[in-house]
């Protein structure tokens, strides 16, 4: 029984990861737009904005594996962070 709802404890805490991380990347999206001209500061933007978002780690390297159980909220919150870069 235990086995049962720590499963649905860790889909839930997927869920509702996958779904903030939406809502973060797509007030972020229009936000700044890189350029040819604005590089350094487009790249400091990104940086601080998922920085202050708890997402520097998408940017910087060292994801999860694919064995643990946050990994498919991760991935597709890591997908969108690239799909906008």
């Amino acid at each position: 029984m235990s086995e049962i709802n720590s499963s649905q404890s860790v889909d839930q805490t997927e869920e509702s990861m996958a779904h903030q991380g939406r809502g973060d990347l797509q007030s972020m999206q229009p936000s700044y737009r890189l350029n040819e001209k604005n590089y350094l500061n487009w790249s400091q933007f990104v940086k601080t904005y998922l920085k202050g978002k708890g997402k520097i780690h998408h940017l910087l390297g060292g994801g999860l594996e694919k064995g643990d159980p946050k990994f498919g909220a991760w991935d597709e919150t890591d997908s969108m962070i690239m799909s906008w870069l």
